[in-house]
C-alpha cells in the first residue's frame, strides 16, 4: 500500500507510470515520494528544524568525516561519526556540554591584544550610539503625530459641541483620528 503510486493521483500499468490518471489524488507526489526514500533506506534520521552549534564544523579523528547531531528525548545533544568510510569507525557520542567545555577551554587561551579590543570596544559603542539615536528620533515622530491627533480629536469635539458637525461626522471622524492613533 505504501508503495502504490495510485494515490498520488497517478498509475502504473505494464511497469510504465501515466501521470494523467482521472482520479482524485489522495496524497501529494511529495509526500509518496519522502516515504519511498525512508522505506529504501529506513535507517535516515530525520532532519531536525534546529540549528545545531557545532554542525559542519568537527570531523572524526578516526575518518575525516563530519560528525552528525542527534536529538535525544527532545533535549540532549549528541554528535558522533556517521561511519561514512566503512565499519572501521566506531560511534562514539559525544555531548554538546562536553564540546563546549573543550571550545570554551581553547577559546580562554586567546588572547586579544589591547588595541584590537579597544577597536572593538569603540565600534560596539558606535553602533550602540547609533541605534539609541535612531530609537530616539523614531521615538520623537511617533510623540508628535500623537500630539497632532490629539489636537485633531479636540478641536472635532470643539466643533461637535458648536453644532458645526453633528452625530454621524464627529463619530466618522473620530474613528478615523482613534485609528491613526492606534496604529
Amino acid at each position: 500500500m505504501l508503495k502504490n503510486i495510485f494515490y498520488t493521483g497517478a498509475f502504473k500499468f505494464e511497469g510504465k507510470v501515466y501521470e494523467n490518471a482521472k482520479h482524485t489524488p489522495i496524497i501529494s507526489k511529495e509526500l509518496f515520494y519522502r516515504v519511498q526514500d525512508r522505506l529504501i533506506d529506513p535507517n535516515k534520521t530525520k532532519k531536525h528544524n534546529i540549528d545545531f552549534t557545532y554542525t559542519g564544523l568537527i570531523r572524526c579523528e578516526r575518518c575525516g568525516y563530519l560528525l552528525t547531531t542527534e536529538l535525544k528525548k527532545g533535549k540532549y545533544i549528541y554528535y558522533h561519526c556517521t561511519g561514512n568510510k566503512g565499519g572501521d569507525c566506531k560511534r562514539d557520542y559525544i555531548n554538546e556540554t562536553d564540546i563546549d567545555k573543550a571550545v570554551s577551554s581553547v577559546l580562554k587561551l586567546i588572547i586579544i591584544p589591547l588595541e584590537i579590543r579597544k577597536n572593538i570596544t569603540d565600534k560596539l559603542k558606535e553602533l550602540h550610539y547609533k541605534k539609541s539615536g535612531y530609537s530616539k528620533e523614531v521615538k520623537s515622530k511617533i510623540q508628535k503625530q500623537i500630539t497632532i491627533l490629539e489636537k485633531r480629536i479636540e478641536n472635532l469635539f470643539k466643533e461637535k459641541l458648536d453644532g458645526n458637525i453633528n452625530q454621524e461626522q464627529y463619530k466618522s471622524y473620530n474613528d478615523k483620528c482613534t485609528k491613526r492613533h492606534l496604529v
